[in-house]
Parts: C-alpha cells; structure tokens; sequence
C-alpha cells in the first residue's frame, strides 16, 4: 500500500491555487511498513517501540560518521 495523493490549496497572487501533491519515496515506504507490521499482528504501541529504536540507531550512525569525518 502507498500512500494516496493528497490535494494542497494554497493562495497565490492570481488567488487561490489547488494542486494533487504525491508523495515521497520515504511516505511510501513508511505506509508499506505500516501495512506489512498489521499484517504481522503488531500493535501500535510495537510500531512506535521500533520505530524509534530505528530512528536511534540511525542517529548513531550518523553521528559517529560525522564525527569520524571531521577526525580526518
């Protein structure tokens, strides 16, 4: 599953302005992970436990690459 398209509104100086908006590649990816963790039998609160524990990690990462990069 994807995420649907959405519809922004917005005003310009021709006045008000609609547009379909799409989305990202990380959107997608978010829904289908949503999708494949109820289909496991996970619950929200499980969802949201790994999710962070991803988004942790990942920080980690980061910060020990940058600051391995500024060691050089």
């Amino acid at each position: 599953m994807s995420k649907p398209l959405g519809v922004a509104l917005g005003v310009s100086e021709d006045g008000p302005t609609m547009r379909v908006t799409r989305p990202s590649s990380a959107e997608d990816a978010i829904w289908r992970a949503v999708e494949e963790a109820q289909c496991a039998g996970w619950t929200a609160k499980q969802f949201k436990r790994e999710v962070a524990q991803a988004w942790k990690e990942q920080m980690e990462r980061q910060a020990k690459w940058d600051a391995d990069t500024l060691r050089k």
